[in-house]
């Protein structure tokens, strides 16, 4: 039975002492998390710039059709 944590290390050396005892171990695998929090703030920002540069007149807004069939291919 496979099992799967998330650990928070506060300290750095111990995260990559820990990291390194753990990729030793035959059955253990380690990947590094990603946070998703982080890239949906990073595309609201991205957002919301674009919708400031659209109000500012910097681009033009496009309508939703146009944007569905982006979507589309």
């Amino acid at each position: 039975m496979d099992m799967t944590y998330i650990v928070n290390i506060g300290d750095k050396s111990i995260a990559r002492y820990l990291l390194g005892i753990m990729k030793n171990l035959p059955t253990v695998t380690t990947k590094k998390a990603v946070h998703k929090k982080s890239s949906i703030i990073k595309n609201l920002d991205e957002a919301i710039k674009e919708v400031n540069d659209i109000k500012a007149g910097k681009k033009t807004a496009r309508s939703a059709r146009d944007f569905l069939n982006e979507l589309q291919g």
